[in-house]
């Protein structure tokens, strides 16, 4: 029979004094014994509640705390008028008033029209102020450069550049397409194309020919008699029209 509480068994356990399977064994065996009867259960005697009325400590300064006195104001003299009542008392009840929605919301709607009118009127000033001197400026100073640009391009290689950019367009690189350009080319004055050689157009024109030699040369792989053939064409093309690439050299 186990003649140790609960709360001495878990004091054991806490101390160290049983380890914990003793515990939870000698537990279970102390719970069963209660449950059916065998181990009593002294009854503890707790305390009454304390009674307020009765504990004088605690009455006192209750009766100091409901000790409401009241002064009591003399009667005014006969022919006297009663003293007005005191400011502090009408302040207090005037701020004691719920203030209305609306006033609140004033301040905010006030804002908003505000920030409009200054957005509105910023908005008008870009709009409609007229521009400084300098921005005229800068406006003659790009239309003079435009204008030398042009003066400064050489028309004579105007008839060059059309010929090259109309071939461009064409996208066509048979033997007669290069023969028709080759044709025009020639038929153009010495000054004409010696000029157009000296341009971007014609730059863009090289490379143009010597991309198409390389797609040529990648197909020997399927052809190559007929490889050989458009790359010996495109070099010819090329040589007639005054190009020298050393890049394209056949293989």
């Amino acid at each position: 029979m186990i003649n140790k509480t609960l709360n001495q068994l878990a004091n054991d356990n806490a101390t160290g004094a049983i380890d914990k399977e003793k515990y939870r064994t000698s537990r279970g065996e102390l719970i069963k014994g209660i449950v059916s009867g065998q181990i009593a259960v002294d009854t503890i005697d707790y305390l009454p509640p304390l009674d307020m009325e009765e504990d004088p400590a605690v009455t006192e300064p209750a009766a100091r705390e409901r000790d409401t006195t009241e002064i009591v104001t003399p009667p005014p003299a006969a022919g006297k008028a009663s003293p007005a009542p005191s400011p502090r008392k009408a302040s207090s009840a005037t701020s004691a008033r719920p203030v209305p929605a609306q006033t609140k919301s004033f301040p905010w709607a006030f804002v908003l029209i505000s920030t409009a009118i200054v957005i509105l009127l910023i908005i008008a000033v870009v709009m409609f102020y007229p521009k400084p001197p300098g921005a005229k400026t800068e406006t003659i100073v790009a239309t003079t450069k435009q204008t030398t640009s042009t003066a400064n391009t050489d028309p004579t290689s105007k008839a060059g550049e059309d010929l090259i950019g109309s071939f461009l367009s064409n996208k066509s690189w048979t033997k007669e397409s290069m023969g028709a350009f080759t044709d025009s080319w020639n038929a153009l004055s010495v000054d004409e194309r010696a000029a157009t050689a000296k341009t971007k157009r014609m730059q863009r024109f090289s490379s143009t020919i010597y991309k198409q030699f390389l797609e040529e040369k990648a197909l020997a792989s399927i052809d190559m008699d007929k490889s050989r053939q458009r790359q010996q064409s495109l070099i010819d093309f090329a040589q007639s029209i005054g190009i020298e690439d050393a890049r394209m050299v056949i293989e």
